[in-house]
């Protein structure tokens, strides 16, 4: 994965990850594309300790509401396909 080329590590994914780590995630792929529902997102809860995220692509989730306000960084955000009825996109000024 992304983190782990970056940082010469070797962290499994059911590990947990410490907030310096998880500050310095830039890139997130959860598409549901062609995937089945028992797999699907259905909370981006977290998402806001992901402060260096610069790209997140949550299409074709089960996502009712996504909140990256906290994710200043971003520049590009993918969240179609979803179930949406709140979106805050309040403080990100990078998005394009």
């Amino acid at each position: 994965d992304a983190y782990n080329r970056e940082n010469k590590a070797s962290i499994p994914y059911t590990q947990s990850l410490s907030d310096s780590q998880l500050g310095s995630i830039k890139w997130v792929d959860c598409s549901g594309y062609n995937k089945s529902d028992n797999v699907l997102v259905k909370s981006a809860k977290g998402v806001e300790m992901l402060t260096a995220l610069k790209w997140l692509d949550m299409n074709w989730n089960r996502l009712t509401t996504l909140d990256v306000s906290k994710n200043i960084a971003l520049k590009e955000l993918c969240a179609g396909s979803n179930k949406l009825t709140t979106l805050d996109v309040s403080n990100n000024t990078a998005l394009t």
